[in-house]
């Protein structure tokens, strides 16, 4: 993350590797991570809450009106829209303080005379919103933000899951015995399905949390944020950096999703196993 156009100072992704190991040494690649890393644990735990909640929910919708087997792909993508679109009020604050502490060691290197206003992340959560707002602290490109979530989450498990059933139609066997190796297909395919799409709203959404949130702003919101990085580069400067996400997002999905479904079916197993043993004995 860096100043755009004429400030920039990274030519790609090898020149910023490069750079950040020369001048801040191995510690540099991991600058503003405990905000994401401590608040991936509710994350997550939010995500496949609220999508396990609209599972049950559509489930039983369908068994009312006489359906029967899983769900329609179309229910489990507006599954994954909404379950990404709750997740965005969790995450955009996260990201945007990562994002300003990132930015604050970018901007130290281009200008000598800048400051940097935060020392952490407790910092910025304890200082930004009395100095900036709640709203400017914590959610400012919340809206290009949830645009990626909503549309990036309905292929994000609409993929994963549409992966998924074509291998076990292809094996003739039932979803639950897909394997390991399968689902982390599956959920690389979601993960690319996620980014390939929405990656031009990320760019915008990094745009303006980078931005000096306080006085001398860049972008006085999201349509100028697209005028102006258009006037950049066109089209080609909404997909700079997109061989770099997807190097860390195609793994991540991959052991994210596989991982996710591994845990849920085995649950499902000892509930149906303990069942099964209570009805034994009566």
């Amino acid at each position: 993350m860096q100043p755009p156009g004429a400030g920039a100072i990274y030519s790609g992704v090898v020149d910023c590797a490069r750079k950040t190991l020369a001048w801040e040494g191995p510690s540099g690649f991991y600058k503003g991570v405990s905000a994401p890393l401590a608040g991936q644990l509710v994350f997550r735990s939010v995500m496949f809450s609220v999508n396990a909640a609209w599972t049950r929910w559509a489930t039983s919708l369908q068994a009312a009106s006489g359906g029967v087997g899983p769900l329609p792909l179309y229910l489990v993508a507006a599954g994954g829209s909404l379950t990404w679109g709750v997740c965005t009020l969790i995450e955009c604050p996260l990201q945007l303080a990562s994002s300003q502490l990132q930015s604050q060691i970018v901007r130290q290197r281009s200008d000598a005379a800048y400051v940097a206003p935060y020392r952490g992340v407790l910092d910025y959560v304890r200082g930004a919103p009395a100095a900036l707002g709640v709203r400017t602290a914590l959610y400012t490109g919340v809206v290009p933000h949830l645009a990626r979530n909503c549309i990036g989450g309905a292929l994000h498990f609409g993929g994963f899951e549409a992966g998924r059933r074509a291998w076990a139609a292809a094996w003739d066997i039932p979803l639950s015995q897909v394997g390991l190796g399968a689902n982390m297909l599956a959920g690389a395919l979601g993960g690319i399905l996620f980014w390939l799409p929405t990656y031009p709203a990320d760019v915008v959404k990094s745009a303006l949390q980078t931005d000096n949130l306080g006085a001398g702003r860049r972008y006085a919101g999201t349509a100028d944020a697209v005028r102006q990085l258009w006037a950049e580069g066109g089209a080609s400067r909404f997909t700079r950096g997109l061989s770099a996400c997807m190097l860390r997002a195609v793994p991540a999905n991959a052991v994210l999703l596989a991982s996710a479904t591994y845990v849920r079916e085995a649950g499902y197993a000892v509930l149906a196993e303990r069942e099964a043993q209570g009805s034994a004995r009566a």
